[in-house]
């Protein structure tokens, strides 16, 4: 059962880092596109990254705290 819950919360943390980087990907076409005449597209893009970086932060502290508690190792 361990083990099982051990693999679950590392594949959570590979899906997490997929969605970032696809959300990284996304927020960097937006400042490419809205390079030329639309400031809002690209001040949008910029504005998203820290936001990414901090869901990035929130799931894998709380994959650490949970496999810390869980006793094994993340």
């Amino acid at each position: 059962m361990k083990a099982y819950f051990q693999r679950f919360v590392g594949a959570g943390k590979w899906i997490a880092l997929a969605v970032a980087l696809v959300s990284m990907i996304y927020a960097g076409t937006k400042m490419m596109a809205g390079k030329s005449n639309r400031s809002n597209l690209a001040a949008d893009g910029a504005a998203s990254i820290p936001w990414i970086f901090g869901g990035i932060a929130v799931v894998m502290s709380a994959a650490s705290i949970i496999m810390f508690f869980a006793g094994g190792s993340a």
